[in-house]
């Protein structure tokens, strides 16, 4: 019986152009023909895996709104608060750049599709996390015009 080389199950296709055995997980089709992740991305570009990178700056995105969510919690540190203003801008600046880039290559068809509604939804929660950064800065710079007056 054929196995799968990556998840050691049953295969259920074979990749149509290298002719690795596939199981349902790592089938991509196009049109009739099953392919496997890595010829997917030579054979066409637009239907490739999501960037890694992507997924990545996705995460940090997602790790600076909790921050902030955290934040507001009733016995949560203030002591970890630098650290979350740095979190919120680092992740704000990256959580733009990155999924415009991906976006830009999706448009010129060398980007996975599929990419497209996590690229959109990352550089927007990105804007939520800068818009709080900048926030944090100004209350920053209002409580050190505060203390130079006393």
């Amino acid at each position: 019986m054929a196995t799968c080389p990556s998840h050691q199950r049953a295969a259920v296709a074979t990749c149509a152009r290298c002719g690795t055995f596939l199981c349902g997980e790592c089938t991509e089709l196009l049109g009739d023909a099953a392919y496997c992740a890595s010829c997917v991305a030579l054979v066409a570009p637009g239907f490739g895996p999501i960037p890694r990178a992507l997924l990545a700056v996705s995460g940090l995105v997602l790790l600076g709104m909790l921050s902030t969510v955290a934040a507001f919690l009733p016995g949560f540190p203030s002591v970890l608060s630098l650290p979350r203003w740095l979190l919120l801008g680092v992740s704000g600046a990256l959580g733009i750049w990155v999924p415009t880039r991906v976006l830009h290559r999706i448009e010129r068809g060398a980007g996975p599709r599929r990419a497209r509604l996590l690229a959109l939804g990352t550089r927007g929660l990105a804007v939520v996390n800068l818009l709080f950064f900048l926030l944090s800065l100004a209350w920053v710079l209002v409580l050190l015009h505060q203390a130079r007056s006393v």
